[in-house]
């Protein structure tokens, strides 16, 4: 990596007794400045126990990742290099963001690689993808003879059917006294 740059704000030319002329600072040789390391950023994620499908330039299965944990979870489309994702667990994670010089009109502006692995920790068992079958409410089965069935999506969507009704909406995860069990 070679780098030729003037560094001060202004540069004063002149001889002994005459005025000093000011002289703008600029670059006088090749720079480099995609492989910066002062432009490179280091953040702590978390990242979802489940991929969930999501649709770039063809369909795919995403990372769903989140800054603070707090915020809602984020499709990541692209991979972290060095990260050996284990689907099943819910991981804290360091990386380093890097910009990406001339990506690819279907790539990412930023390139993510595994600092480190904060925390690993098996993540209960997901509501969030699969599809579940109402099995009983407040202890009593529920709606004897119809099939009544969800998906629950991260960002709170629900959809599923009901007997011969399909539904969707947005709303909380499911009440309590309800007893969801997987569909097998």
């Amino acid at each position: 990596m070679l780098r030729y740059a003037i560094h001060s704000a202004a540069i004063a030319f002149g001889r002994a007794g005459h005025r000093l002329r000011e002289h703008s600072a600029t670059p006088c040789g090749p720079t480099d400045t995609a492989s910066e390391t002062s432009a490179d950023v280091i953040k702590t994620l978390q990242v979802a126990s489940t991929r969930v499908e999501c649709t770039g330039v063809a369909i795919q299965s995403c990372l769903q990742v989140r800054e603070p944990s707090a915020a809602p979870w984020t499709l990541l489309y692209d991979r972290i290099v060095g990260f050996d994702y284990e689907p099943g667990y819910l991981y804290e994670i360091r990386v380093k963001e890097e910009a990406v010089a001339n990506p690819p009109a279907d790539g990412s502006s930023v390139r993510r690689t595994l600092v480190s692995i904060v925390s690993k920790s098996a993540a209960p068992p997901a509501l969030i993808g699969p599809t579940w079958r109402l099995a009983s409410i407040n202890g009593r089965e529920a709606l004897p003879g119809v099939r009544v069935t969800a998906v629950f999506g991260a960002d709170d969507r629900v959809a599923g059917t009901a007997g011969c009704n399909r539904y969707v909406g947005r709303g909380p995860r499911p009440a309590r006294g309800s007893t969801w069990a997987r569909w097998r």
